[in-house]
This record gives C-alpha cells, sequence and structure tokens, in this order.
C-alpha cells in the first residue's frame, strides 16, 4: 500500500492524503485513519494552548518577583521552543532575563 502511495503521490515520498485517497474505498481503514488524524489535530492544539498557559505562568511569577526584589529584570527574546517545565524556572526559555540593580 505504501508503494502505491508513493506512486500516486509523483514525489517519491508518502503523504497523508495519498494514503487516504487510497483507503477511501475501505469504510473500516477510512474511519480510523480520520479518527488519528483529528485526534492529532486536537492535540496539537492542546499542546499550544499548554504553552500559552506555562508563558502566561511564568511571566506572571516574573512580575511578582520583580515587584518583591530590588531588581530590574530586562527581557528579549531569543525564539527557543519551550521544551521543559523546571519547578525552580521562572524564566521563559523563550527569553533570556538579565537582573540590574536599582541605583
Amino acid at each position: 500500500m505504501t508503494k502505491k502511495a508513493m506512486e500516486i503521490g509523483k514525489s517519491g515520498r508518502i503523504i497523508v492524503e495519498d494514503l487516504i485517497f487510497l483507503i477511501r474505498k475501505d469504510p473500516k481503514k477510512y474511519s480510523r485513519v480520520k479518527e488519528l488524524l483529528l485526534m492529532n489535530e486536537e492535540l496539537r492544539k492542546l499542546e499550544c494552548k499548554r504553552n500559552v498557559i506555562i508563558t502566561r505562568i511564568k511571566i506572571k511569577k516574573l512580575k511578582e518577583r520583580r515587584q518583591k526584589s530590588n531588581y530590574t529584570y530586562h527581557l528579549w527574546s531569543v525564539a527557543q521552543p519551550i521544551t521543559s517545565l523546571d519547578k525552580s524556572d521562572i524564566a521563559l526559555s523563550s527569553t533570556c532575563f538579565s537582573a540590574v540593580q536599582r541605583s
């Protein structure tokens, strides 16, 4: 089936749409593939929402810490994705922080 999908696509690669085209007449396989694709899309959306929530929490903690201390925090973007969440980590992994003491 994968060889047929590669022939249909003419790109030498297997594309999801080509596999769907091949199994469109088999209702059991077609419904399972559609279900898995829908689930994959929902998981992507949830991952994006989770990253946004984590970012908001970390920014809130940073602002609270900034108000409590005698330091000013300067932010600048590095454009790195959030890969893990550390309990002690207050800085976003996508942002760098530097502390400058107030005079």
